[in-house]
C-alpha cells in the first residue's frame, strides 16, 4: 500500500513545507499539495522539491482552465528536473467557485478539457514539435524545450462522474478520488478499470490514490468537527461534490448544499452525520 500525505492550503508556507520534510524523513511515499485563491500550486512544489530528497512529489491538482495544457507539461517537466524524477501530475476540473468566481473562467466541458490536456501534455513531453487540432487549444509547430526526467509522468485525474471516471481508465495512471465514500469506491473503480480494459490496458495500468480526510484530536467530537466542516466545504460549496456525495446514497448532502448556500456555514457543517464521516 501507498501512504501519502496531503498538505493543507490553509496552513502557511513553512507549516506545508516543515510537514513535507517531517514525511520525507519517516519514509512517507507521498506529498501532494493543491492549490486554491491562496496557493500557487507549482511554486509550492518547488519549494517541497528543494527540501526533500525521496518522497514522490504530487500536484493535487492543477485545474485544466486556468493554465494552458503546455504550461503545466512545462511546469511539471522543469519540477521533474528539480526533484530528480519525483513528480506525479495531478489534473482536474477544480470547482466553478474557484474558475468562475476567481479567475474569471466559464465552467465548461470539464471532461472533455481534461481529455484534451492529457493529450497535449503527453506530447509535449516528448520534445517533438506538437500538431494537435483540438476544441480548446491547436498548438501546431512549437516544441517544448524541457522535457522530463522520468520517461513519462505519471498523470492522475481527480475524477468524480462516470464519464471523467472513464477518461481516467482510458488515458490516466492514476485515480484520485476525493470525497467518495469507501463503501461504494470499489464500485466506482470498476468504471475506471472496464474504460482501461476497453482501451486494451490491464486493469491494474490504472492506480487508486483516495484522499481520506483525517482529523487527530484528543476530543473525538473535535475531530469529527473538523471532517465535518471539510465535508460540507466542498458539498456545501460546489455540486459535483454533493452530487457525488449524494450518489453514494446520502441524501443529507442536498440539505448540507442548501444551507451552506444560504449562508450559514455552521449549520451546514452540523448536518454532516456521523456515519458519513466514518465513511
Amino acid at each position: 500500500m501507498t501512504v501519502g500525505l496531503m498538505l493543507p492550503t490553509y496552513l502557511d508556507r513553512e507549516e506545508r513545507l516543515t510537514l513535507a520534510e517531517s514525511a520525507d524523513d519517516l519514509g512517507v511515499d507521498a506529498v501532494f499539495t493543491g492549490e486554491s485563491a491562496s496557493s500557487n500550486l507549482f511554486i509550492d512544489l518547488t519549494w517541497i522539491a528543494s527540501r526533500t530528497s525521496t518522497v514522490t512529489i504530487g500536484a493535487g491538482i492543477a485545474n485544466v482552465f486556468s493554465r494552458s495544457p503546455s504550461l503545466i507539461a512545462l511546469s511539471a517537466a522543469e519540477l521533474d528536473g528539480i526533484s530528480d524524477g519525483r513528480v506525479v501530475l495531478g489534473l482536474g476540473t477544480s470547482t466553478p467557485p474557484l474558475i468562475e468566481g476567481v479567475h474569471g473562467l466559464p465552467f465548461e466541458r470539464p471532461v472533455s478539457r481534461t481529455a484534451e490536456y492529457i493529450d497535449i501534455i503527453r506530447a509535449g513531453w516528448t520534445g517533438d514539435r506538437l500538431d494537435y487540432d483540438g476544441d480548446f487549444y491547436s498548438p501546431s509547430g512549437g516544441r517544448l524545450l524541457e522535457t522530463p526526467v522520468q520517461d513519462e509522468i505519471p498523470i492522475a485525474v481527480a475524477a468524480l462522474g462516470p464519464s471523467n471516471r472513464r477518461l481516467t481508465g482510458a488515458k490516466g495512471d492514476i485515480w484520485l478520488p476525493h470525497l467518495v465514500p469507501k463503501t461504494v469506491l470499489g464500485d466506482l473503480a470498476e468504471d475506471v478499470y472496464d474504460a482501461a480494459r476497453e482501451r486494451g490496458r490491464p486493469a491494474d495500468a490504472v492506480d487508486v490514490y483516495a484522499y481520506v480526510p483525517t482529523a487527530i484530536d484528543e476530543d473525538i467530537d473535535a475531530a469529527y468537527d473538523r471532517v465535518r466542516r471539510h465535508v460540507a466545504t466542498y458539498a456545501g460549496s460546489a455540486e459535483p461534490y454533493r452530487d457525488a456525495i449524494v450518489d453514494a446514497g446520502y441524501d443529507v448532502a442536498m440539505a448540507v448544499h442548501r444551507t451552506w448556500q444560504d449562508g450559514d456555514r455552521d449549520a451546514a457543517a452540523q448536518l454532516v452525520t456521523d456515519e458519513l464521516v466514518e465513511d
